[in-house]
């Protein structure tokens, strides 16, 4: 059936062709007429190609046992989400007759097209079924070509869903910019509203704010939730490219049934559109239709939304509040670029002052992992200022090559921020991050101290004061050896040029491990512990602009466990400057 009207749809065309061509030449009122009437029989016929090419597509969907049957992570009216290991794999060859089905419906999708430029509905479809091929050139020249005489936002964002469905992450930013800026106001309100991603309070003082207040919410909705600030505004351009194909499917059919459903745009919306189907069987003695599911190719995806308090105190964002394998989660997305994503753990990351800026120093190590076993990897440090409830644009350094255990850093403003220390195997396809506030140390008078950095000297007698010495000895997380000497290095800001004496007093105090710690203590199964004191008095070289010190600890008779180094530094008639390190001893 779907070729009969395929060629009826194309005979309606070339009847009309000559028509339009008479029009063009300024010919009579009655030929226009024609032409217009035309038009619209070679539109209808498009429609009816359409949806039988969705029908075909549907008769010849693989057939799959317990379709219909799988637990559901997430029920959204009625169709049933799940989240699991079973997406994780590779879609079965297209049947050939979908296959051809589609090449003649974009051939007369093309010549409609070339009847009427100006059609979005066309041109939506032209693209959508191109990018299924994946024939992104043409998807985007199709684009571009209903720019021309369509809608100016419309079809620039129909180019951003092909170039982002091509990988190519910048373009399809940009494409989707340029449609958002070519909106009117409130059509744009509608486009990126993000109320269906988000839960809890943030959720409603988002849908109580206009539309300006609304973008703030926004911006940091997406800078916190961007997977790598490697690939930035992926999932944004995910986001709008699901928005992009909501628009698309108006007034046609879909593999799934018809998009005019609520919870159809919801599901999509959340979570994605897919890429192939399935066909099970219908109930045994019912008059249903056989129930179909749809799969993402590159997996099931990854929750990149942190825990919802988040967004109104971003300052306290820690590693806990991501969990990126919650399969109940409000939204999922799968990044083209990485079929594995893991959270690394805490990484050490320390500031030091350059002026108005900080200088952030994060140590890395995935040397034992094998899903970065080949060696280069990207590796990126990054920084996104938090000023209240707000997080701004991310910033930083990338290291296009680079081992799998190194030192990066990168300038920011001396200022809380979120911190991300991110890798990538673009063989692998395997990503890994670490992403938190931190704070710079609190300054309450003249003088100042750095963040706490700690390192393994290459010998008890290493002797290191500068910075660039240190960093390659630092510890690439917060758990230390008592079988090895500890280094500890921190810098001084705001002494006098011409000298001064500082008291420094450095602590190591056992951090509190609850009811269970203190019970074996009065058992004497534990036995308590005696802080480790160091005091010193010192005055720093006023020919040198940051004085600095390094110092050598031994740890071999503290218990395993958790520790707070605290460093005191006091000049006469000033507020003491404090900085701290936690850090956890092994044997």
């Amino acid at each position: 059936m779907l070729i009969a009207l395929l060629a009826a749809g194309l005979a309606a065309f070339a009847q009309g062709a000559s028509t339009q061509i008479a029009v063009a030449r300024g010919d009579s009122p009655v030929r226009a007429s024609s032409s217009r009437v035309d038009s619209l029989r070679a539109l209808r016929a498009a429609h009816r190609a359409q949806e039988s090419f969705e029908s075909i597509r549907h008769q010849y969907l693989p057939h799959e046992y317990g379709v219909g049957s799988h637990h559901c992570d997430v029920q959204i009216g009625r169709w049933c989400v799940w989240n699991d290991d079973s997406n994780d794999r590779r879609p079965p060859p297209e049947a050939p007759r979908t296959i051809e089905a589609r090449a003649k419906l974009l051939a007369l999708l093309d010549s409609v097209s070339s009847r009427i430029p100006g059609d979005e509905w066309i041109a939506a479809q032209r693209v959508r079924y191109l990018v299924e091929a994946k024939r992104y050139v043409d998807a985007v020249r199709a684009a571009e070509r209903c720019s021309d005489a369509g809608s100016p936002y419309r079809c620039r964002a129909y180019a951003g869903v092909a170039l982002h469905d091509s990988g190519a992450v910048a373009a399809a930013d940009s494409a989707f910019q340029a449609a958002l800026a070519a909106m009117p106001d409130s059509v744009r309100c509608q486009w990126t509203d993000i109320s269906l991603l988000i839960d809890d309070d943030i959720a409603d003082r988002y849908r109580r704010a206009d539309c300006a207040a609304r973008r703030d919410i926004e911006a940091s909705f997406w800078s916190l939730t961007t997977p790598l600030y490697l690939r930035d505004h992926d999932y944004r351009n995910e986001f709008l490219a699901r928005v992009t194909r909501t628009d698309m499917a108006r007034n046609s059919r879909t593999a799934m049934g018809s998009p005019t459903e609520s919870a159809f745009r919801e599901t999509a919306l959340r979570y994605g559109y897919d890429t192939w189907f399935v066909r099970g069987d219908p109930p045994a003695g019912s008059m249903s239709e056989a129930p179909v599911a749809g799969y993402r190719e590159g997996g099931s995806g990854f929750n990149f939304v942190p825990d919802y308090r988040v967004f109104l105190s971003p300052d306290s964002l820690s590693i806990d509040d991501w969990e990126l394998k919650l399969h109940s989660a409000r939204t999922i997305y799968a990044p083209a670029y990485a079929r594995h994503f893991q959270s690394l753990p805490r990484r050490q990351i320390a500031l030091f002052r350059r002026g108005d800026s900080a200088l952030v120093v994060a140590a890395y190590d995935v040397s034992d992992d094998t899903l970065f076993a080949r060696a280069p990897i990207e590796a990126g440090l990054f920084t996104a200022p938090i000023d209240s409830t707000h997080v701004g644009e991310a910033r930083g350094s990338v290291e296009h090559v680079a081992p799998p255990r190194g030192v990066l850093t990168t300038t920011a403003p001396w200022h809380p921020m979120v911190v991300s220390v991110e890798l990538l195997d673009s063989a692998s396809r395997s990503a890994a991050r670490t992403r938190y506030s931190i704070a710079p140390p609190a300054t309450l008078g003249r003088i100042g101290i750095s963040d706490l950095l700690i390192f393994t000297p290459t010998s008890p007698d290493t002797q290191l004061q500068a910075l660039d010495a240190v960093l390659p000895l630092a510890v690439h997380d917060d758990h230390v050896s008592a079988s090895r000497p500890v280094g500890v290095f921190f810098e001084t800001y705001g002494a006098r040029p011409e000298g001064e004496t500082f008291d420094v007093a450095l602590q190591i105090d056992r951090v509190k491990e609850g009811w269970r710690r203190r019970a074996a203590e009065r058992l004497h199964l534990a036995s308590p512990f005696s802080p480790v004191k160091v005091q010193w008095r010192e005055t720093p070289n006023g020919e040198i602009r940051i004085p600095s010190r390094a110092m050598t600890l031994d740890l071999s008779r503290l218990e395993p466990g958790r520790y707070e180094i605290r460093l005191t530094l006091t000049a006469k008639d000033e507020l003491a400057a404090v900085a701290t390190r936690e850090i956890v001893v092994t044997r």
